[in-house]
């Protein structure tokens, strides 16, 4: 099924004339994501053996664009972003050390359905938050905090991230 919705993409006239003009080759890729999200919204709630969907895979993508990358697939496929990988880690977990301008990370929480992720527990008891302050993403941990992150919830081994901020002074200069 995917090669065939690849396949119409490419030999369909209008869209190789839209797709590679005179477009970088980050805006063509994004451009290629919504046509093939426009054909089949459901592949973005595709799974390797990993677990891992294509709204996961987009997070490691160039940080300059990636949350574009990433809206446009929770526009097209909202129900994307419930997706977990096997072990228990959702598309925020994934966002650690990977947003690079906090005003952008700011806009993009302005998903709402992205609030439902943002205390949910990995299968180690890790919330993005905590994962955040252990990978000392400040970006991350303001955004998570500012969000309504909880402070306070203990992972399985019962540290949470009120403590491991003041373990690991991430706020020291």
């Amino acid at each position: 099924m995917t090669s065939l919705v690849v396949q119409s993409l490419l030999t369909h006239d209008e869209y190789s004339d839209h797709l590679f003009d005179k477009t970088s080759p980050e805006q063509q890729m994004i451009m290629m994501i919504h046509l093939l999200l426009e054909k089949d919204n459901d592949v973005a709630c595709w799974r390797n053996a990993s677990g891992l969907t294509p709204l996961h895979k987009a997070t490691s993508l160039n940080p300059a664009y990636n949350l574009d990358v990433i809206k446009l697939m929770i526009k097209c496929c909202p129900q994307s972003i419930e997706v977990c990988d096997n072990f228990g880690k959702n598309i925020l977990h994934h966002l650690i050390n990977r947003i690079v301008f906090h005003h952008k990370g700011s806009h993009f929480f302005e998903h709402t359905r992205l609030h439902g992720l943002i205390n949910q527990q990995d299968e180690q008891g890790n919330t993005p938050l905590v994962m955040a302050v252990i990978s000392k993403d400040v970006i991350m941990v303001d955004l998570l905090k500012s969000v309504g992150g909880n402070l306070f919830i203990k992972n399985n081994q019962g540290h949470n991230a009120a403590t491991l901020i003041q373990q690991t002074e991430i706020y020291k200069v």
